[in-house]
């Protein structure tokens, strides 16, 4: 799998996959819309359902299930080649080296349980709210109202960006080793 071939055919199916997903955002979007909550919104209401649907799949639902995937992937995998490496003993005690890699075993699956949960808790407001801004586009709204929206909406994004910078401190809280270092 690992090969420049499969590598440029993965971007360029990822890169098509991405541009088709987001082709909406040419039809859909309209800039400094007064009845809107943020300067570019969804300029009707089926726009608006299409991109929160979107939103759901894309932002919301995906990322947390792939990295779900590649980290159980990477933990059996891990579990796999040191089956492999290890002899096989008649004792019953368990060796110094066994006990190291349970730990590894432990850190790699509290690292992915992890980064899981703080991805679903710092994506669901975004998408609650985005529901919510949805559900009540046909609304007359004033201008406080209308404030407010902004202002939660930037403050949702916030939480959301949140997680991104919080990988570092993920692999320097679950592991030791990373602690050490730094």
């Amino acid at each position: 799998m690992s090969s420049l071939h499969n590598t440029r055919r993965t971007v360029l199916i990822i890169t098509f996959c991405i541009s088709f997903a987001y082709a909406q955002t040419f039809y859909c979007f309209e800039g400094n819309l007064m009845i809107a909550a943020a300067p570019c919104s969804p300029k009707n209401t089926p726009c608006s359902i299409i991109d929160t649907t979107l939103l759901f799949f894309i932002q919301f639902l995906a990322p947390p299930l792939i990295i779900f995937y590649f980290g159980i992937n990477i933990y059996l995998n891990v579990r796999q080649l040191k089956y492999q490496r290890q002899k096989p003993t008649i004792s019953t005690v368990k060796t110094t080296q066994t006990r190291n890699n349970q730990k590894t075993d432990q850190i790699i699956l509290r690292i992915v349980f992890i980064q899981v949960t703080l991805l679903l808790i710092c994506s669901l407001p975004v998408f609650v709210f985005r529901l919510y801004t949805t559900l009540t586009l046909t609304t007359a709204k004033n201008s406080l109202r209308r404030s407010m929206e902004n202002f939660f909406s930037n403050v949702t994004l916030l939480i959301y960006y949140f997680e991104k910078v919080c990988s570092f401190y993920i692999y320097t809280i679950t592991n030791r080793h990373f602690r050490q270092i730094l």
